[in-house]
């Protein structure tokens, strides 16, 4: 999602991220301009700027006759998102790793326990993400950095489906120990067999969840012509 200048369009744009991500819209869904402007109690410019915005993030489609639809999940952009995560949080360890003091490895422990307790998958999703930043805190490349930040943007929507369909915590967690552990000890080639197992064994069962509810929909359109 880009950034908008707007403050009410921002506020609009981060409410609607967060339906998006969590499944509370999901992909298919139309939003209308009209009942989002009464909603928030705002004229349809900040509404539009807001939905710009999130086509711009990949989250809505502005079709024509049809305004804003909410993008539907992909497993091959699923697939796309988790190798260049592999790529990119591969170089960014490789760097870190070497400079990564006490003090990060106790922020990054801390950020874990934080996440284990957490009452929602949006504050389970913050802590997740602020450990793997802290994984990366001494790689000293910035636009390396920023490109993994909007990676992991896109790969948020994907990681709740995850969560709140395949009851994925307990795995997460225990490979994140794991992941932590390897780093603490400065293993650079076990740390990035591990992260590359934790990012694609996530992707692989988002893209299973996906997979087996394209073809619960079809038999359901299958049914309803019969």
């Amino acid at each position: 999602m880009s950034k908008t200048a707007n403050p009410a369009a921002r506020t609009i744009a981060l409410t609607l991220q967060r339906r998006i991500v969590d499944g509370t819209y999901p992909g298919g869904m139309p939003i209308r301009q009209a009942e989002v402007a009464t909603e928030f109690g705002v004229s349809h410019i900040p509404v539009r700027e807001a939905l710009a915005s999130l086509a711009q993030g990949g989250l809505v489609d502005i079709q024509p006759n049809r305004g804003a639809v909410v993008t539907t999940l992909s497993a091959d952009q699923c697939l796309e998102l988790a190798e260049m995560r592999v790529a990119l949080e591969s170089i960014a360890l490789k760097h870190s790793m070497k400079r990564l003091s006490a003090k990060d490895l106790v922020a990054a422990r801390q950020a874990l326990a934080r996440g284990a307790k957490a009452d929602s998958l949006e504050e389970r999703s913050q802590w997740n993400w602020a450990f793997h930043r802290l994984l990366h805190a001494g790689a000293a490349r910035p636009f390396l950095l920023s490109q993994l930040e909007t990676l992991w943007k896109h790969a948020d929507r994907y990681l709740h489906y995850t969560w709140k369909n395949a009851h994925y915590e307990a795995r997460s967690d225990s490979e994140h120990e794991e992941l932590l552990a390897a780093v603490a000890a400065k293993d650079e080639h076990l740390a990035l067999r591990l992260n590359k197992r934790h990012i694609l064994g996530a992707a692989t069962v988002a893209i299973d969840l996906i997979k087996t509810n394209e073809v619960a929909e079809q038999g359901e359109i299958g049914r309803a012509h019969v």
